[in-house]
């Protein structure tokens, strides 16, 4: 059974990683370098989906590749990532 403490501790670490995390797709969308993020947020607000919700789904994608990266221990996927984008709905 985990500890309320534990439970704290892992909620805090994921926060802040979530934290940052949306502060690269922040740098993303604005540095002009990453088109396909600055799309996806388009497509979705587009179809109605507001900011924070926006923010989210493609938070998620970097996440998840990122996930990916170090599980596998292998280099970023700009390929799939941009895939994953472009899935986005």
């Amino acid at each position: 059974m985990t500890s309320l403490l534990e439970t704290l501790a892992r909620r805090w670490k994921e926060a802040r990683s979530n934290k940052r995390a949306r502060e690269l797709v922040r740098r993303q969308r604005s540095s002009g370098d990453w088109p396909e993020v600055s799309a996806a947020f388009e497509r979705l607000r587009a179809a109605g989906v507001s900011d924070s919700t926006s923010m989210v789904r493609v938070t998620a994608v970097l996440a998840r590749e990122t996930a990916r990266v170090m599980k596998e221990r292998r280099p970023f996927d700009r390929n799939a990532y941009v895939r994953d984008l472009d899935a986005l709905s």
